[in-house]
């Protein structure tokens, strides 16, 4: 019999559990919005949580992006009572020191720069106007920039003509942020069990594959069973199970590994206590092995600082974000991974947020990248829990898609950095994905960014980064010659004129609704 007709016999047998291992926050977040989404239907769905040892440590942050706001509406969780009890703070977007330079600097606001002239989009007048000499940079027309750059907010009601496409986004304390997502968890009625895995009990080959798992033997005695398995270990305790021929988690034959693009493979986490005033972004300075984050929150800065165990050594990364930041509190080295799992779902086991793709943390997605695999989840919930076949294949390619989307965001920040040091250098130089580099080229040649299916950046982000990283257009859109340059310079003023006047009335962190509530 072909695996086809067997998939498409027999009864149909439904989901009717579910049980999520892993640990922090993939795995509350999982149980949690599956509870939600799940649990209280006609038919529930038992939703079962297997917590595995935290490997969080003092001071690590979770900085999101805008999008996230749509995860905790799906929680049910309001975003500023949410920050108020974590003891987060807004933000609105990047600040990078030194990444084109030694000496440059650039923003990269949750913002569009500028608005269309003529039908036209803003950027083509911003490049013919710097390859003729006008030295002002593309972030100098984000009103988010102008914002943070003056500490303040940015508001839609101030903005009430809506120039600006601006967004806020938040920084959240990953230690209280889980506290508080665990407390609603339990209290939604998700069943749980705080135990590592003493072994994982896979079938004989049935549903196309080398076994799927029955049941779950832990180590304080308790067995799990589930219709359905969802790894959210992080580093595939699960996954690796069912995988044809098992193998560790960074064997070839299953995980493609990313070293190769981004070598920084070591992190120091830390903290200092909390800037006055409190910065409205966050901040990422170059170094000569790595960069430094700076992420703002109530009570402290969190620290993160990602390094080339190859380039440089701990304790000299630990000097020099002491020069930068000051002195760290509780600093701890965590391993960085980079790279996906080549097939995340396998036979009833799908792994989801880091277990099936860990990215380079230069941009706060990692909460995405969950929210991310979990909404395609439930779009595929399997509506026969012996055959999954399509559900698999469909995320499997979605999830891909995705993955190589932000990976090639990400890695722009390396491939585009301006500077000397071996490190910088080795960026530079790795050859790079094709698609990363066709945006690259055409947007050199025309302006343009050619965005496919699945993209989580839009093509202002994209716009921004580059000119940022110092890559102008060479040519633009033919119609963006009509425009006289006295009239172009005129254009310009005002624009900049008017960003600069409601900047100035925006609210700063003490009179802007910041997350003062304490209850979700």
């Amino acid at each position: 019999m072909s695996a086809f007709t067997k998939e498409s016999s027999g009864s149909c047998s439904p989901i009717r559990s579910i049980a999520v291992v892993g640990r922090d926050v993939d795995a509350w977040i999982s149980a949690l919005l599956l509870q939600l989404s799940l649990g209280n239907a006609d038919k529930p769905v038992t939703i079962t949580l297997v917590e595995l040892p935290s490997r969080l440590t003092p001071g690590e942050v979770y900085p999101t992006l805008p999008s996230q706001q749509a995860l905790h509406r799906l929680l049910r969780l309001d975003q500023q009572a949410l920050l108020g009890a974590c003891g987060g703070l807004l933000s609105m977007g990047y600040r990078y020191f030194g990444w084109a330079g030694s000496k440059s600097e650039f923003f990269m606001p949750f913002d569009t720069a500028g608005s269309a002239l003529n039908g036209v989009a803003f950027i083509h007048y911003w490049a013919r106007a710097w390859q003729r000499g006008l030295n002002i940079p593309l972030d100098a027309f984000s009103l988010c920039a102008a914002s943070a750059k003056q500490g303040r907010y940015y508001s839609h009601e101030i903005d009430s003509e809506r120039f600006s496409s601006g967004q806020l986004a938040g920084n959240l304390p990953a230690i209280s942020y889980l506290q508080t997502i665990g407390r609603i968890a339990l209290a939604a009625g998700i069943k749980h069990h705080v135990a590592e895995l003493a072994s994982v009990n896979i079938a004989d080959g049935i549903d196309n594959t080398d076994g799927r798992i029955e049941s779950l033997q832990l180590k304080n005695g308790e067995t799990v069973t589930a219709d359905l398995f969802i790894d959210a270990s992080g580093d595939g305790e699960l996954i690796t199970q069912v995988e044809p021929e098992p193998a560790k988690y960074f064997e070839a034959a299953h995980f493609e590994s990313w070293a190769h693009w981004f070598p920084c493979d070591q992190a120091l986490v830390a903290s200092v206590p909390a800037l006055q005033p409190r910065p409205t972004f966050n901040q990422v300075n170059a170094f000569d092995a790595g960069w430094l984050g700076r992420y703002p929150l109530r009570a402290h800065t969190a620290l993160f600082a990602p390094f080339s165990s190859a380039h440089t050594h701990a304790d000299q990364v630990l000097e020099k974000v002491q020069h930068t930041a000051g002195t760290p509190q509780q600093p701890h080295l965590k391993p960085l991974i980079r790279g996906r799992r080549t097939n995340p779902w396998q036979a009833n086991c799908v792994s989801v947020g880091t277990t099936a793709t860990s990215l380079d943390p230069v941009q706060g997605i990692q909460l995405h990248l969950l929210h991310t695999s979990l909404s395609y989840l439930l779009t595929l919930i399997p509506t026969d829990s012996g055959c999954m076949r399509l559900e698999r294949e469909i995320y499997n390619a979605r999830l891909h898609d995705h993955s190589l989307r932000l990976r090639d965001f990400q890695l722009a920040h390396y491939a585009l950095n301006g500077r000397r040091e071996p490190f910088w250098q080795h960026c530079a130089n790795a050859p790079r994905p094709d698609t990363l580099q066709h945006k690259i080229e055409l947007f050199r040649t025309r302006g343009h960014i050619p965005l496919k299916e699945s993209e989580t950046f839009q093509e202002e982000s994209w716009q921004l980064l580059f000119a940022g990283c110092g890559l102008v257009p060479v040519a633009w859109h033919p119609r963006a010659e009509l425009m006289a340059e006295d009239e172009q310079i005129a254009t310009f003023q005002r624009m900049l004129n008017s960003i600069a006047a409601r900047a100035a009335q925006m609210p700063a962190p003490a009179s802007a609704s910041a997350g003062h509530s304490t209850t979700v």
